[in-house]
Formats: structure tokens, C-alpha cells, sequence
């Protein structure tokens, strides 16, 4: 989170859907915010920006710090520090959660209004036992197509897992690039052999992209999307493209 203390639309969600574990909100050490999130929760984990900065593949020469990048890498490192076997990396702008089910000719929707923490159990055993490197929950651009997402030949090609990312800590990631670190990464362990399979069973529903106040909206507004596409196609050009 960066820069919205006032405004943990997940946290809000979490509650709402019955998780009751553990949640660390993970902020850098530039947010001018930072004095204010001390002031309302007592379970920060402040990170040193620049070592990152200084550590991580932007895929640029010129460093941008307007990026999630720094904090997806030091929420890795912070799992390690804890010991965890499994977790997850949550964008800070997630409304709603909702089971996704296919009910003859329809896709239904229910809310998550209890029993996140089952949901999140069985997630968690079925990466760790099938070694699986991420997954995450779905985004609505996947549901486009109705019943058909769960069809076998749809379902499989959930290959980037995305703003609720869930982990096998025993299976190391470093996530890449300043734009599209989402994507960018999950090809990257695909295509070198780690498994990384978003599975659609629960869905989640965020603030409308690039219009979210604070977190990267500020790399958004000064740059064109053509050239935050194309940032993608300039890591993975083989499987990439417009």
C-alpha cells in the first residue's frame, strides 16, 4: 500500500468475506503518508525503497519508483524473514470478493460473506501440494465468456496469476519489471519450467483501473498506455504482442 491509509478497501473486503489470520500492511520508507499509517494500525512492515531500487530488474536503465515493483520483491523477502509456507501479496484496492459457479447455462455469482479463511486453506493446500509456484483468484476481464471459463480448455490457460496473488514460498520468485511485473513474471517461471495457475473459483472485483487515487496512478497518468503495453512486448517478445 502506498499513500492511502484512509482508503484499505481490502482490508474492509477481507473482514467482510470472514478472514480472521494474519494481515501486515507493507509500505516503503519514502510514503509521505507514513506517519499517518503509525497513527491507525499496529501491523505495518516498513521496507527500505532504494535497496530495492537498486536490486530489482525494472527492465529500464532509468529507474522508476512510481512502481509496485519494489514492494511484490520485499513481500518475499518479508515471508522468508516470517517463515511462512504459504501467502499472499494483495493490491490495496480490492472491493469485493464472490464465489463464481457454473449453474447449468449460467455463470452464478455469490458473495464471500464468510469463510475466507476455508476458501484461503484450501488455495493454500492445493499449491503447496502440487508444488505449485502462484495462483491467485479471478479478475472480471476472465469471465467474459460465461460458462465457458471453466470449460477444460479455457480453465488451463489462467497462467498469470494477478492483484490477489497467492504463494509457495518454498518456490522462489523475483518479480521483474516496473510496469506489467504481473505479467511479465508469471512467463517468466512458465516458460523456465515453475508452474504458476490462477484458478477463477472465487473472483475479485477492484477500483476500475487508472482510477484509483495514490499507488501507481501517478506512473499512469505520465505515460501512454501504448507504451506500457509495449513494455510488456520489450521483456517477452515471443509471446507477447499487441
Amino acid at each position: 500500500t502506498h499513500g492511502r491509509p484512509k482508503d484499505q478497501l481490502t482490508l474492509l473486503a477481507l473482514k467482510k468475506s470472514g478472514y480472521t489470520g494474519k494481515v501486515y500492511l507493507v509500505l516503503d520508507n519514502q510514503d509521505n503518508t507514513i506517519d499517518e499509517y503509525k497513527s491507525l494500525y499496529n501491523n505495518l512492515i516498513v521496507f527500505d525503497k532504494n535497496w530495492y531500487v537498486d536490486n530489482c530488474d525494472t527492465g529500464s536503465y532509468i529507474p522508476n519508483f512510481k512502481t509496485i515493483l519494489y514492494a511484490k520483491n520485499a513481500c518475499e523477502d518479508i515471508a522468508k524473514e516470517l517463515g511462512l509456507d504459504a501467502f499472499v501479496i494483495a493490491d490495496d484496492d480490492i472491493k469485493s470478493f464472490s464465489y463464481r459457479k457454473v449453474d447449468g447455462p449460467h455463470l452464478k455469482s455469490v458473495a464471500v460473506n464468510g469463510g475466507m479463511d476455508k476458501i484461503l486453506d484450501e488455495y493454500y493446500r492445493y499449491i503447496l501440494d502440487n508444488n505449485i509456484t502462484a495462483s491467485s483468484f479471478g479478475i472480471p476481464s476472465w469471465y467474459l465468456s460465461g460458462v465457458n471459463t471453466f470449460s477444460s480448455g479455457k480453465f488451463k490457460k489462467f497462467r498469470c496469476p494477478i492483484n490477489f496473488v497467492i504463494r509457495n514460498t518454498s518456490k522462489e520468485m523475483k518479480w521483474s519489471f516496473d510496469y506489467g511485473e504481473d505479467l511479465n513474471t508469471a512467463i517468466k517461471y512458465n516458460k523456465h519450467g515453475s508452474t504458476e495457475l490462477a484458478l477463477p473459483n472465487i473472483q475479485i472485483y477492484t477500483v476500475p483501473y487508472q482510477q484509483g487515487n495514490s499507488g501507481m496512478r501517478e506512473l499512469y497518468d505520465k505515460t501512454s498506455n501504448l507504451k506500457l503495453v509495449y513494455r510488456n512486448i520489450m521483456q517477452n517478445p515471443d509471446c507477447v504482442s499487441m
